[in-house]
């Protein structure tokens, strides 16, 4: 088969160029010319209603939201016992202020709530209240009487305008006690609410849908048409209801200069009127068209301009990157690639292949380091250890010498040492229970209590959650042994060595005794005995090997102790 030819970055940037900009600019303007052309009636009727449909939805569910926070509101005991009394405390009305305020939350540009006792005694409210609250003047009017004598609708058509507020609705109850109204709590929904509500589902591909809400009694509660007067919205809806009953027989003839229809709430007592004139879909289809042939030529021109810039821009520096990886592929150790684009994008490419190919050898240097320090550390340890086999058989035969002759001291010394070299022995096993490293502690404290007698005691004290902790082999030993040499070896009075194994963070392991201070700095001490795996460096080595450079050995004095601490994390693994 023969192998299809690869082309340029610059061909194929061009290529996808007219493939992604132009093509699709081409066929969306023979799809918009046909279809926008022949955009129907019917078409812009759906799209009003969905659109009259939506906003009934949510003004119903607005209603439906502040009917329940009202009827909260008018039923809380302890404004009702409030607006019992005969007088109100100046704290009393700042907790009237704040159960209002707390019920129409942070719209107090859209919404106004109002509290009036039926006497006349009190009124209080988030805005100023209006002259028709007055009830003292209006007690037998308006929603006073509708409260009173009539069961009350869950939104109340009611369009007013004084005190800078533009109503459109209202939500009231009365509030009772023993069966009496005492006072009336009073919601105003101005048309800017109403606006906020609608807003979105008003747009259209075409422009705007004009709305108009009125009442079952016609009552413009809000109105964002083309007729800014009630008068003349209603001598159009007239002629648009007439044509409505059945709108085959008269054709579109009514509806040359606009199309109008009208969606009623099923809970509440309004209705909606969309509006679309019908020159803006005209306009629109003609803008449309004219774009687009627009855009085919522009994109066109800079799809050939931006070829050229960018393959002087791209091209160059991909090329670098890509012959840097070749070397690199071939296994030469080549300098970073050098940065010459000004495109940010591919600068970050760069940038971040030049930092994974220094941190492969960085990592690749730190295996090769951490190999050697293992293979070395095992190597020392090797060689500390007294492992050949006939010595252990050795051993057991002297520990049956010892007890068939009665000398029991010698037998159990014989036993301890056995126990020793039966962990020391286990060269495959590199980490042991923290139970485990303590008996070997343990069997090493006791050969040297023989030694030591009564100049000596010691103690250990582990954390039982802590027996099942991992840890390596053989790292607490050294610092028993320091102990004995370097703390209480040299003492007149009888020396101390406590073992103590916490957990706070992590897993603490103290090695103290009461003996001379070593006093020499740990950085001092590890340059002075540079390839002394076998003591504390080794301790610090295997810690770091192990595990990461948050944890390993410490020492210092405290309280006539000296300590020295290894550092652990904490795993619950058995």
């Amino acid at each position: 088969m023969k192998k299809r030819s690869k082309k340029s970055l610059s061909h194929n940037i061009l290529v996808w160029m007219l493939i992604t900009s132009i093509l699709p600019l081409v066929f969306f303007g023979l799809f918009s010319v046909f279809y926008i052309s022949d955009m129907s009636l019917k078409q812009i009727e759906n799209r009003v209603n969905d659109s009259l449909t939506t906003s009934v939805e949510l003004i119903d569910g607005f209603i439906a939201e502040y009917n329940t926070k009202v009827d909260v509101l008018s039923e809380n005991q302890r404004l009702i016992d409030i607006l019992s009394k005969s007088v109100i405390s100046e704290s009393e009305k700042n907790l009237v202020y704040k159960m209002l305020y707390e019920t129409i939350e942070n719209q107090t540009s859209n919404l106004s709530i109002y509290l009036v006792k039926k006497d006349a005694s009190f009124s209080i409210g988030t805005g100023d209240i209006p002259l028709q609250y007055d009830i003292g003047l209006f007690k037998n009017w308006g929603v006073f009487y509708l409260l009173e004598n009539q069961k009350v609708p869950s939104m109340i058509p009611h369009a007013y305008s004084e005190n800078g507020h533009d109503n459109s609705m209202t939500i009231a109850r009365r509030m009772v006690l023993n069966d009496e109204t005492i006072a009336y709590l009073i919601l105003d929904v101005s048309k800017k609410k109403i606006e906020s509500l609608v807003s979105n589902v008003k747009r259209t591909s075409y422009g705007l849908v004009q709305l108009v809400m009125v009442s079952q009694t016609n009552n413009v509660l809000y109105n964002d048409s083309i007729f800014g007067n009630s008068l003349g919205f209603y001598n159009s809806m007239f002629t648009y209801d007439r044509f409505s009953v059945n709108r085959l027989q008269f054709g579109f003839e009514a509806l040359e200069n606009m199309y109008m229809n009208s969606v009623n709430s099923k809970e509440n007592d309004y209705r909606i009127y969309g509006i679309v004139p019908v020159n803006l879909i005209i306009d629109y289809n003609k803008q449309m068209v004219y774009t687009i042939l627009m855009l085919v030529v522009i994109a066109a021109l800079l799809s050939f301009i931006a070829r050229d810039i960018i393959k002087k821009q791209l091209e160059t520096p991909i090329i670098e990157l890509v012959n840097h990886m070749k070397l690199v592929g071939k296994g030469k150790d080549t300098e970073t690639v050098v940065d010459g684009s000004r495109i940010e994008e591919l600068s970050f490419i760069i940038s971040g292949y030049n930092k994974m190919i220094r941190r492969i050898r960085d990592l690749h240097k730190d295996d090769l380091e951490k190999q050697d320090k293992l293979r070395i550390s095992e190597i020392k340890t090797l060689q500390s250890q007294i492992n050949p086999h006939f010595l252990y058989n050795t051993l057991d035969t002297i520990k049956w010498k010892a007890k068939f002759e009665g000398v029991q001291e010698i037998a159990d010394i014989a036993t301890e040492l056995g126990n020793i070299l039966k962990v020391t022995m286990d060269t495959d096993q590199t980490f042991v229970t923290l139970e485990q490293e303590i008996n070997f502690i343990k069997s090493y404290f006791n050969i040297m209590k023989t030694r030591y007698a009564d100049r000596m005691e010691y103690m250990v004290e582990v954390d039982c959650e802590l027996h099942k902790l991992m840890m390596p082999k053989l790292l607490i030993q050294p610092l028993v042994e320091n102990a004995f040499e370097h703390g209480i070896d040299t003492m007149v009075e009888k020396g101390v060595i406590r073992v103590s194994v916490t957990r706070n963070e992590g897993v603490v392991i103290d090695v103290m005794n009461n003996g001379s201070p070593f006093k020499i700095k740990k950085e001092d001490f590890f340059r002075s005995n540079e390839g002394n795996h076998i003591g504390l460096k080794n301790i610090e080595d295997r810690i770091k090997l192990n595990y990461n450079e948050g944890y390993g050995l410490t020492w210092f004095e405290k309280d006539g102790w000296m300590v020295f601490r290894i550092t652990l994390p904490f795993n619950d693994e058995e």
